[in-house]
């Protein structure tokens, strides 16, 4: 990393990363394997220096320091960066170097699939996307919910993608009759989507930090006094990212309690009010990280409210307030059936949110204290440690250390079906009879456990 680098070392024709002055060098992702080898796509190919006496050199492998391969395209041979020579010719005829990356998680529910492409895939249609949440549909290139759709660009924006989920793709080259079969990749989807990170407010001063988040958070600083909250943009202490939300509750001035409050609407992450409806379904948790500050008062209690289109507004309370005074981030997470349960909040027109201090309803004087707020997200929540021990054993799709998601269903009916009748079973975790043989006898315990879930402790 550029700031590992110090006392002005002369660095030259290297990749690293946060940058550092030097001709030749780049800050780039080095598209490696996991055995530090050079993907076709790499941008350390042909990019080393070109000046250098490499006779008799070689790499990690063993391979020489040159080899006759174009990574740049341009018609020169050049010295690749870093400790390894690519050297896989035959990868280049195929799609390769997948973004999402192969086994990745916590991938964006709106996703765009993006490879780079075969050597000789065709200028127009030359390349052929499969994608299904069922690996053998992809690897059988049959009955995907993409399934086998030409494309001229090396690029395949998808719809909305379920919370959590793994989904499976693979790209075949085309050219005439020719084809290029690609490998299966697979990913997995985010379990949550990003209601406020406090990251998207733009400014150059810190009254325009605090103007930016004051047009979507109510600051009650100034007339009218409808609270006594007092919020402020802050890049320390941050939990992710570089900005937090810092929260100073006066309660020792009239109206007694202090909250600060968001339209949902008006939120940059642009969640809707529906936290029900398509694309979000399966949403069970509020989650918000809090860093306290020692000294702060503990008699006030911290909440969350939210508040739906017809004005009914549920309130949830923290548990221990000796936690505002921890000096560190904890994660508060609150199950959404709380709103609900406190005034039949409707969740599928969910309008504001409310972050406060105090009893709104029966204000009095009291004391002061500095919280700061980051990363509020919504959860579809699979906790491993706390499926129980039969529910577990039935929760083996999609496979996975942990392998589950948190529900039974067709997967879990896919596989048992691919390993039916043998003995032993390439799945150990499909014998749920124990019995080394996949039968009616595993058949029915699955089903007893079939379409339940367990999302939440």
């Amino acid at each position: 990393m550029g700031g590992q680098i110090s006392g002005g070392a002369s660095v030259t024709y290297s990749n690293i990363e946060g940058g550092y002055e030097g001709e030749g060098n780049i800050d780039e992702d080095p598209w490696l394997d996991p055995n530090y080898h050079l993907l076709p796509c790499s941008p350390c190919i042909d990019t080393g220096d070109p000046n250098g006496d490499y006779d008799g050199q070689v790499d990690i492998d063993g391979d020489n320091r040159v080899i006759d391969i174009d990574g740049k395209g341009d018609g020169v041979v050049d010295v690749d960066m870093g400790a390894d020579e690519f050297a896989d010719c035959d990868l280049l005829l195929y799609a390769h170097c997948p973004r999402p990356a192969d086994d990745a998680t916590d991938v964006p529910l709106d996703v765009v699939l993006s490879w780079c492409p075969g050597k000789y895939a065709a200028d127009v249609d030359g390349h052929k996307v499969y994608f299904d949440d069922v690996e053998d549909n992809v690897s059988n290139r049959s009955g995907c919910d993409v399934n086998g759709v030409s494309t001229t660009d090396p690029c395949y924006p998808l719809p909305p993608l379920e919370l959590g989920r793994t989904y499976y793709w693979a790209v075949d080259e085309v050219n005439d009759s020719n084809t290029w079969e690609g490998t299966v990749w697979h990913f997995t989807a985010s379990n949550c989507l990003v209601l406020e990170d406090f990251e998207s407010y733009e400014c150059s001063s810190s009254q325009q930090c605090d103007d930016a988040l004051w047009n979507v958070w109510s600051d009650y600083s100034l007339p009218p006094y409808t609270t006594s909250a007092q919020i402020d943009l802050r890049t320390d202490p941050v939990h992710g990212g570089g900005k937090s939300m810092e929260l100073w509750y006066r309660n020792d001035l009239e109206p007694y309690y202090s909250e600060t409050d968001a339209d949902i609407a008006d939120l940059p992450s642009g969640i809707g009010s529906d936290w029900t409806g398509s694309g979000i379904g399966g949403i069970k948790e509020l989650s918000l990280w809090f860093h306290g500050k020692s000294g702060n008062p503990v008699s006030e209690q911290m909440y969350v409210a939210l508040e739906d289109g017809a004005g009914r507004t549920g309130v949830v309370k923290y548990g221990d307030m000796n936690d505002v005074n921890d000096p560190n981030w904890q994660e508060w997470n609150i199950d959404l059936q709380g709103f609900v349960d406190d005034n039949d909040v409707n969740l599928a027109d969910v309008n504001k949110l409310y972050i406060g201090f105090g009893d709104r309803y029966n204000p009095t004087k009291a004391g002061y204290g500095f919280v700061y707020f980051d990363d509020i997200r919504l959860y579809i929540i699979c906790i491993f440690s706390e499926r129980s021990e039969e529910f577990a054993r039935c929760d083996y799709a999609p496979p996975g250390a942990p392998a589950g998601d948190c529900r039974i269903d067709y997967r879990e009916l896919d596989i048992m079906a691919r390993d039916w009748l043998m003995a032993p079973p390439p799945d150990p975790n499909v014998d749920l009879y124990g019995d080394d043989t996949i039968d009616f006898r595993d058949f029915a315990i699955l089903a007893e456990m079939w379409l339940e879930e367990q999302m939440t402790p």
